[in-house]
């Protein structure tokens, strides 16, 4: 990503999306204070604060890469049947 334009782009994607994600989380706790703990702990078991990594190839771009270039794009999920009553 050269671009300056496609950069800059990326920034204010990054920006707006911790500010989503800190709203977000005020709001849950606005609704269930008690839920505080289990955000802490959701942090620590991601290494920190989670918003942080948001827009920087940490989540879905960096698992399509990992796959590696010969293999071709990630399987598609798979979805279990129904079970018939």
């Amino acid at each position: 990503m050269q671009d300056p334009k496609v950069q800059e782009a990326q920034k204010a994607l990054m920006e707006a999306q911790k500010a989503f994600m800190d709203t977000l989380e005020q709001a849950m706790l606005a609704a269930d204070p008690t839920i505080g703990p289990l955000l802490e702990k959701m942090r620590a078991g991601r290494g920190g604060d989670h918003r942080e990594d948001w827009g920087r190839g940490e989540g879905y771009e960096g698992r399509r890469q990992s796959r590696g270039p010969d293999k071709g794009p990630s399987p598609a999920p798979t979805v279990s049947p129904a079970p018939t009553p």
